[in-house]
Formats: C-alpha cells, sequence, structure tokens
C-alpha cells in the first residue's frame, strides 16, 4: 500500500487523482485493520462526514509537499522560471513604454488646458477691445480661436481623464455614450481647426494677390469661414455615427469607422497641400515685389536698414507649415498605419497624438497672432512697446 501511495504522489496526475487515491487507501486501511468486513464496513458508516473528510484533507495536504518535487525534474523548473522571467520582463517593458506616453501625453493635455484656455481667451478679447481689429481677416483669427478654445477646455480635459484612468487600470477603455460624447466633440473641433488653418492661408494669398475689391475678399472669407465649421461638424457627426475607434478603446473598428477615418486623413493631406501651395504663392509675390523694391531702391542709390520681405515671408510661411506638420500630422500618419495593421492599434499611442492635436490648439492662436502684423502690435505684451515708438 505504501508503494502505491509512492507511486500516485511521484505522477502527474491531477489533484482530483490525488484525493480518489488518498480517499480509497484510507477505506482499505479501515478494511484491513478489522477482523470481519461487516465491523469495517459498520465502522466506517459510523464514521461522520466531517472526520472523513478532515481525514481525507489532511491526507492530500501531506501528498501535495511530496507531489510538487517529485512532479517535475530540475530542468523542467528551470524552463519554467526561464520562461516565466521572459514574460514579466516583457510586460514591464511594455508598461514602462505605455506608462512613457501617458506621463507625455497628460503633460500636453495641461499645457494645452492651462496656456491655452489663457492664450485663445486673451485673442478674442483683444479683437473685442479694439474696433481697428474687427476685420473679416481677423475674424477668421477669432473663430480659430473660438474653435481652439474649445479644444484646449474639453478635448484636453477628458484626455487628461483617460490619461489618468490608464494610470489606474492600465487601459483606455471607453465605450457607449461617453465614447460618442468624446468623439463627436474631439473631431468636430479639430477638423474644423485644420480647415480652418487651410482657409486662413488661402485668405492670406488672395490678399496678398491683391487682384480683388475688398467685397469680393470679404464673400471669399465669410464662405470659407462657413465652409470649414460645416465641414467640421459634418465630419464630427459622421465619425459619431460610424461608432467607436481607437481614440476609445483598441477594440478592432468596422468598415465604416475605417471609411470616416480615411476621409478624415485625406481632409488633413489636402489642407496640408493647401497651406504648402497658398504660402508658396505669397513668397513667389513678395519675392517678385522684393526684387522690384531693391532694382529701385538700386538705381536711386537709396539705402534701407529693413529686411527683406520675402525672407520673412518664407521664414513665417515654413513656420506655419512646420506646426501644422507637427501638431496635426502624426495622429493621421498613425491613423493610416492601423488601418492595415491591427498589431499596431494601442490606445495609448494614439492618445498620445491626440494630445499633440490638443497641444496644437495652444499653439496656433500664438504663432497666427505673432504673424500678423496688424493684430501684433494690439497683443498686451507688445501694445506698451508700440505706444512708446
Amino acid at each position: 500500500m505504501a508503494a502505491n501511495l509512492t507511486e500516485t504522489t511521484n505522477s502527474t496526475e491531477t489533484l482530483p487523482n490525488v484525493m480518489a487515491t488518498n480517499s480509497t487507501e484510507l477505506l482499505l486501511n479501515i478494511i484491513a485493520t478489522n477482523s470481519t468486513t461487516d465491523t469495517a464496513l459498520g465502522i466506517f458508516a459510523t464514521t461522520s462526514p466531517e472526520t472523513f473528510l478532515n481525514i481525507t484533507i489532511g491526507s492530500l495536504t501531506n501528498a501535495l509537499p511530496c507531489n510538487i518535487p517529485y512532479n517535475s525534474s530540475d530542468a523542467y523548473m528551470d524552463a519554467n522560471a526561464t520562461y516565466l522571467t521572459e514574460v514579466v520582463t516583457d510586460m514591464i517593458e511594455v508598461n514602462s513604454y505605455e506608462t512613457v506616453l501617458d506621463i507625455l501625453s497628460a503633460l500636453q493635455c495641461i499645457a494645452a488646458a492651462l496656456c491655452g484656455t489663457a492664450g485663445n481667451a486673451m485673442v478674442c478679447d483683444v479683437v473685442y477691445s479694439n474696433k481697428k481689429l474687427r476685420t473679416p481677416q481677423n475674424l477668421q483669427l477669432v473663430l480659430l480661436a473660438i474653435t481652439d478654445l474649445t479644444v484646449c477646455v474639453f478635448n484636453s480635459s477628458m484626455r487628461f481623464g483617460l490619461v489618468v484612468k490608464s494610470f489606474l487600470y492600465g487601459e483606455i477603455n471607453i465605450k457607449g455614450l461617453l465614447c460618442n460624447f468624446q468623439i463627436a466633440v474631439y473631431y468636430t473641433t479639430v477638423v474644423t481647426t485644420i480647415v480652418s488653418l487651410g482657409s486662413i492661408s488661402v485668405t492670406r494669398a488672395i490678399c496678398t494677390a491683391n487682384k480683388y475689391s475688398r467685397s469680393t475678399i470679404r464673400k471669399v472669407i465669410f464662405s470659407l469661414m462657413a465652409l470649414s465649421h460645416v465641414i467640421g461638424m459634418g465630419y464630427g457627426a459622421w465619425k459619431t455615427w460610424a461608432g467607436e475607434d481607437v481614440t476609445c478603446n483598441s477594440e478592432p473598428v468596422s468598415q465604416e469607422v475605417k471609411n470616416a477615418t480615411t476621409s478624415g486623413i485625406i481632409m488633413v493631406f489636402l489642407s496640408l497641400c493647401t497651406m504648402v501651395l497658398s504660402y508658396s504663392y505669397i513668397y513667389q509675390v513678395t519675392n517678385k515685389h522684393e526684387k522690384s523694391f531693391q532694382r529701385y531702391l538700386n538705381d536711386g542709390h537709396q539705402q534701407t536698414n529693413r529686411k527683406p520681405v520675402n525672407i520673412a515671408t518664407l521664414n513665417i510661411a515654413i513656420l506655419l507649415i512646420t506646426m501644422f506638420v507637427i501638431s496635426y500630422l502624426p495622429l493621421p500618419i498613425y491613423g493610416l498605419i492601423i488601418l492595415n495593421v491591427d498589431e499596431f492599434r494601442n490606445e495609448h499611442i494614439c492618445s498620445f497624438f491626440v494630445a499633440f492635436t490638443c497641444f496644437g490648439s495652444m499653439a496656433n492662436i500664438i504663432v497666427y497672432s505673432l504673424t500678423s502684423s496688424p493684430f501684433n502690435k494690439f497683443l498686451p505684451f507688445n501694445k506698451k512697446k508700440h505706444n512708446n515708438q
């Protein structure tokens, strides 16, 4: 009987088999230690279930310490230890990588919520306080500031809350009404901002050309402003209707979501192309005027310390396009990747790029107000300097 027990505990049987073996041994011992089968069965019958259960559990407890070492060899244990170490190491690396992204996302959201709100509110106040600034061109900047203000207040706050949730639970996973609200607000405001940036470049190109009347320019500006907001609201409604995407969770998406995402990516690249073409045209016109002006100065033998307008225009164009690329291009590129490769779908990476767009709404109004000469003079930190001059 001892040999049977040793053989059982040395085998790779499961726990229920170990329990059954020890219970059988207990029954046979009771029968063997009594003179007759009837007496043994009587004793077994009078044994309470609790006593029998305690004896069985005790036998199982005694068997378990022997079962673990005898049930595996040293090589097997070493292999398991190595595998577990690799798994734990991979988990630590992934968690550290995602934590870094979440920290950077949180910092961008905080900066956008604080500095972006103050900057965009300041622009609205400056235009409201100075009648000279109430022009159609500056009205475009005001509408851009209002849209960016919405991004900084709502989108940054919601994204920061999701990042905090990621710190607590290790993932960003929202569904239902909250996800739909986040999608509607985010895509409506961001797409409106992106299209507005393209329309502002078109307005500046039209004004630089100096070929149209003021009334025509005014109509074009108001049409572009209306078009920007219609496109933004329409796309936000489409994305909300299409369903959840990676900004809410990392689950697979429907074909409607993929179609809407593809359209959004196309709009971003179209806006970028519009900006490049518009500012290239502006540079071409200013460069032509600068050369004519330089010939006039050379013919009159006049000297001036003014900076060349074409160089200043080129620097501004490079600055505006670079800011657009940094703020709004990473998310569409990532969206294009995950549309084709599902393995790269990660809510932490997406959250980082979403925070980039919020940070862009903070920087937009600063850059565009500084690059507008009539507007620049009325900014609080430049107004005193301008008055002294």
